[in-house]
């Protein structure tokens, strides 16, 4: 095409300061000034060289700069993010997405991102979307959760009453911050004191936290791995139900995770648990018996539909749990000492999984 063509003869250039000036216009480091005086200059560079190309390629340095979010507006926007005025759910969209997209904008705007106030408004759901933010944050740039003992406290709050939601995003921040590995083991130490709580409303927040630090603070689990890997085979993925709730008809052929119930939400994060031990274990902790007991549990749920034992859960519920194991799989296989303790039966079973009459479960 012409702008094939075009792109072709500007890289033949080889110009410095046209190549320059285009890696500086679509630099998210750079604020909106910047780029546009990288624009002009290049631009003006590039109508002395190839002035042909002037109008073939002008739209492309126009759009490649228009990503760019002027670096001073991100301490208002996480600020109205945390209100609920006519701009929040905007503020919501362009920090989510300058937290995917551009994370190094917000260094220098973590300590609003992390304020604690923001944790500590009435509104659940605006609490929960501040902590997505804040772990989108963690995930994209290591090492960059503060710590001060007010978000400590916070987050730790979350972890033993939030919702679930909010404990398993707690956990995963506070298994970021530097220097906070006692508190990490302290928090774990009193989710797994409360593993067989009846209490079925608390269960699926603690397992979703539990998942967490199996996987990014093991040595705070590795105390705890022993008996809680049995807890969750014996008395939970082999048990009957959790609750006494009637079987519904299930006329839908798919529902969403949180429709499942606290029994069923429970059940796959104990999957979770699981398979995030193995994942987190450094390699030289790793015996046969851990091994076999976490693989021997998601083979047996992915070659049998989900289900342990018959009766185990309802359709839905197997639906999940055959989803979870069969992602779990994957993630172990993706990993160099694991890949070889899949078989031919495992790839097979795995292969069936995409021919799930569920279009959800063959299609995630």
């Amino acid at each position: 095409t012409k702008v094939e063509s075009a792109l072709g003869q500007l890289a033949n250039l080889h110009d410095t300061e046209v190549y320059k000036g285009l890696r500086e216009t679509m630099d998210p480091k750079n604020d909106i000034k910047a780029v546009r005086k990288h624009q002009k200059s290049s631009l003006k560079k590039l109508s002395a060289l190839a002035p042909s190309l002037l109008d073939t390629t002008a739209p492309l340095w126009k759009c490649v700069g228009l990503t760019t979010i002027n670096r001073a507006l991100v301490p208002y926007l996480i600020e109205h993010t945390s209100g609920s005025g006519r701009f929040a759910a905007t503020a919501e969209v362009l920090i989510s997405y300058i937290t995917s997209v551009f994370p190094d904008m917000l260094r220098s705007s973590s300590a609003e991102l992390f304020e604690v106030t923001a944790l500590q408004v009435a509104d659940v759901a605006a609490i929960e979307e501040r902590l997505v933010l804040m772990v989108k944050f963690a995930k994209a740039i290591p090492n960059s959760v503060p710590r001060s003992v007010e978000l400590e406290n916070q987050l730790a709050a979350f972890v033993r009453t939030g919702t679930l939601r909010q404990a398993k995003y707690a956990a995963y921040l506070v298994t970021q911050m530097d220097g906070a590995q006692a508190l990490c083991a302290a928090l774990t130490g009193d989710v797994v004191d409360n593993l067989d709580n009846r209490h079925l409303e608390r269960r699926a927040p603690s397992f979703a936290a539990l998942s967490r630090f199996a996987q990014y603070a093991p040595s705070a689990f590795l105390t705890y791995s022993g008996r809680v890997s049995q807890f969750l085979v014996q008395s939970v993925l082999l048990a009957g139900p959790l609750d006494n709730a009637e079987e519904t008809e299930e006329a839908e052929e798919w529902v969403s995770r949180d429709a499942l119930g606290e029994a069923g939400v429970s059940r796959v994060y104990a999957v979770k648990i699981l398979a995030n031990w193995l994942l987190g274990l450094e390699r030289h902790l790793l015996t046969r018996e851990i091994v076999q007991l976490v693989l021997g549990t998601l083979r047996q749920l992915v070659r049998n539909g989900g289900a342990m034992q018959a009766g185990a859960g309802s359709a839905h519920e197997q639906q999940h749990l055959l989803l979870t194991a069969a992602g779990c799989m994957l993630k172990l296989a993706g990993l160099a000492h694991f890949e070889k303790m899949l078989n031919t039966a495992d790839v097979l079973s795995l292969g069936l999984v995409v021919q799930n009459p569920c279009f959800e479960v063959r299609s995630a």
